[in-house]
């Protein structure tokens, strides 16, 4: 059997390894193999003995998938396996996503396949934002259970078959919801994730139990807009508490904050029509509209933004005709120092089931072939991969109903050429090692070339800003005025390697001795790795307590790109950094 990765980079110049053995083939048997890529015209024929290791070289393939198919034959014997290995541009990866009723003029990428939804223009019009919440980057909570919810809602309302990402919302929920791992219950991000309902990945039980013990605590008075928040996510968790939430909203004031979740919980309970009276008056009397948008102004962009987030997820769910002018502000206008993507989601799913859908009748011509496809009621789609070639060949002819068409391709998260934020940094250093591992901060000369086996020390050096976080030792206290701020550190381990670090949920031993060195990392996934930090995190290694080490064995000889380690701000995902792209050589 083959030993191969299922993807690689563009870059990458892989050596893949295969062997034969079986019980009715001696040692002393010839075997011929024969590897073949057929969409790259590629083969070639090698000679071992059994049981012997071969090695060949994979021919540079496009950006795609492509079967690889591997023979062998000795005496009357045969077998053949194939393997599908896909090329792709980067590791790190954002969704490109348009969409179009021009069937005339359809966009997408071109050196790379793209995917075409073809829907029903009625019902597809969040398709695209769905696609792009179900791809977004990230791993603050609501980052992550926002890209597990509308990956569900893309297979429930439109037939897709999606596998759903990873999400354990233990990790970040003790009663209340955290927005990062071992951080404080967050009050606000808790009664949006509350408003999922009891369907979501989170034990609504728990969550439930966090707002009723919050309401009773005397020594913490909620203030108004709390109180109004608490009731709205109890009610979205179906809890019985709409009689007391109304004889509770008369003494809450009409501050807008307090009245958008007064609206949002009356509706969660079930009372529309108290709802739909709170936001017409709000819309009536505090709303704005200017060049075509409404929206509910504050003193600061970001409040502007939430408070406008929110008045559309009423909008949306009650129906309301501004809600496309409101929602449109929220996806315009740049959220600041916030990122929204929850009350993005609850907005499109809100609507959704307002919105009608009429059957689409439409042929196409592709690869030589013209076809014909029916969309049923506005709840199906139909999804092709096209190359460059084909997509500009394309022909479309729409027979019945309005056609929409989605294009989506995946690019680079990191733009080596794009401006950074300098304020931040991570650099990257592989070292070949063995235990007892040496701390990553003695100088030995940096290594680029390494042999399968060996075992490679990845250190991640950071530096952040200083900031006011509560801190456990004194002397790293800090008097800056500015707030604690947590950082995301992602790498992404070359092809040719495989990480043998655990992260910290599964590792045995979570402590950090002297001789140990090794931090276990939030995520591992694949080839990727990720860290959180800030000014006050202790790591297990060097002398600053500033890098994250971990470890990763050679697989596979050949020459691999090692793309960027990349640092971001989780409250500000536009200031990052990125370390610089190498390459390493492994040798049999």
């Amino acid at each position: 059997s083959p030993v191969m990765k299922e993807s690689y980079l563009e870059g990458d110049a892989p050596t893949l390894i295969v062997r034969a053995a079986g019980t009715m083939v001696g040692l002393s048997d010839t075997v011929e193999y024969v590897i073949a890529v057929p969409d790259a015209s590629f083969e070639q024929k090698l000679t071992a003995p059994a049981g012997d290791t071969v090695r060949f070289d994979l021919p540079k393939l496009a950006l795609g998938i492509h079967n690889v198919t591997i023979g062998a034959v000795t005496g009357k014997y045969e077998d053949k396996i194939t393997r599908t290995v896909t090329i792709v541009p980067s590791r790190l990866l954002k969704p490109v996503i348009s969409s179009t009723t021009d069937v005339a003029t359809i966009n997408g990428a071109d050196d790379r396949y793209t995917e075409l939804t073809f829907l029903d223009a009625g019902m597809g019009k969040y398709y695209p934002e769905l696609q792009s919440l179900a791809g977004w980057w990230g791993d603050r909570t609501d980052e992550a259970v926002v890209r597990l919810e509308a990956t569900k809602l893309l297979n429930d309302a439109f037939g897709e078959t999606n596998e759903l990402p990873e999400f354990s919302a233990n990790r970040v929920q003790a009663s209340g919801v955290m927005l990062l791992p071992y951080a404080d219950q967050d009050f606000d991000l808790s009664a949006r994730v509350a408003l999922l309902g009891s369907d979501s990945a989170f034990d609504e039980g728990d969550l439930a139990r966090y707002f009723y013990d919050r309401m009773d605590d005397e020594d913490n008075a909620l203030t108004p807009r709390q109180t109004a928040m608490a009731f709205a996510a109890l009610s979205a968790l179906g809890e019985p508490v709409l009689a007391q939430f109304q004889r509770a909203v008369p003494n809450l004031g009409d501050d807008p904050d307090v009245r958008l979740w007064v609206a949002i919980g009356l509706r969660a309970a079930g009372d529309d029509e108290s709802a739909r009276a709170v936001y017409r008056d709000l819309v009536t009397n505090q709303a704005k509209a200017q060049d075509g948008y409404i929206y509910l102004a504050s003193t600061d962009l970001e409040t502007t933004v939430e408070r406008t987030s929110l008045l559309a997820i009423l909008a949306g769910g009650l129906n309301e005709p501004q809600r496309d002018q409101i929602h449109d502000y929220v996806i315009a206008m740049p959220a600041g120092d916030t990122t929204i993507p929850l009350e993005r989601f609850l907005y499109v799913r809100e609507t959704l089931p307002h919105l009608i859908g009429d059957t689409v009748e439409f042929a196409y011509s592709l690869r030589g072939e013209r076809r014909t496809a029916t969309i049923a009621n506005g709840n199906e789609v139909l999804t092709l991969k096209v190359s460059p070639e084909e997509r500009s060949q394309l022909a479309i002819e729409v027979t019945k109903g309005k056609l929409q068409v989605v294009s989506r391709y995946d690019s680079p998260l990191v733009d080596l050429n794009a401006p950074v934020d300098n304020t931040i940094s991570v650099e990257r250093r592989y070292q070949r090692g063995s235990p007892p591992w040496p701390k990553p901060d003695q100088p030995r000369p940096p290594q680029t070339t390494y042999k399968e086996g060996d075992i490679i020390q990845v250190s991640l050096d950071y530096e952040l800003p200083d900031a006011n976080c509560p801190t456990h030792d004194e002397q790293r206290s800090s008097d800056s005025i500015i707030p604690c701020e947590t950082y995301e550190i992602t790498d992404i381990v070359p092809s040719g390697l495989s990480v043998i670090t655990s992260n910290a949920w599964s590792a045995q031993d979570y402590s950090s001795t002297e001789g140990s060195c090794i931090d276990y990392p939030y995520r591992v996934d694949g080839q990727r790795v990720s860290y959180f930090a800030n000014p006050d995190t202790r790591t297990s290694c060097g002398a600053k307590g500033t890098v994250f080490v971990y470890y990763a064995r050679v697989v596979t000889p050949g020459t691999y790109v090692a793309e960027p380690a990349y640092i971001r701000s989780t409250r500000t995902p536009d200031m990052n950094n990125h370390s610089d792209a190498s390459s390493i050589a492994i040798t049999p």
